[in-house]
């Protein structure tokens, strides 16, 4: 081997060793995460990139939304694509959907509205990755009722009965 290549080599790992550490320097704002510019605290941390989102998400379903009184084109789907919400205590709300995680078939969103507002409160995204479709959100003060929604990549957005936060 000659030496312009082993030079060529290690000038390489070099190389890759200075992007990593500069990959790993580099502040989470400068990647939109924690950015107080896009981070809204008033509920919850939502930033406009979850309200788009969720909009998206909305958009891509043939029908708005379907449930267990209306799986309409999905009948018999309900029991595996309705979220569960189980209030926790304390503000927090855990949403579960029993369906199975592959990748080529899987929940790939929660999502939780204020139903009175229609505001955005918290989204979760999944991959085909995920063991489960499993979360939690920390609901602001003052939501008095909830709409939470479930995304499946094949049968489109499913959304839980409202349920009141009190």
């Amino acid at each position: 081997m000659s030496d312009s290549k082993k030079l060529n080599r290690r000038e390489a790992i070099k190389r890759m060793g200075i992007v990593s550490a500069l990959t790993l320097s580099v502040p989470a704002t400068l990647w939109g995460c924690g950015d107080s510019a896009t981070d809204d605290s008033s509920n919850g941390g939502v930033d406009e990139y979850d309200k788009q989102r969720v909009k998206a998400l909305e958009e891509a379903s043939r029908k708005k939304f379907y449930s267990a009184a209306d799986p309409d084109v999905w009948e018999g789907k309900a029991g595996s694509h309705v979220p569960a919400v189980t209030f926790v205590g304390g503000g927090i709300v855990e949403v579960f959907t029993n369906h199975e995680m592959t990748v080529e078939h899987h929940i790939n969103a929660h999502y939780i509205k204020d139903a009175d507002t229609g505001e955005v409160l918290g989204l979760t995204e999944y991959s085909g990755l995920d063991a489960e479709a499993r979360t939690e959100f920390t609901l602001p003060a003052g939501v008095q009722r909830i709409i939470v929604h479930s995304c499946c990549n094949q049968h489109e957005n499913w959304v839980a009965d409202e349920k009141d936060v009190s």
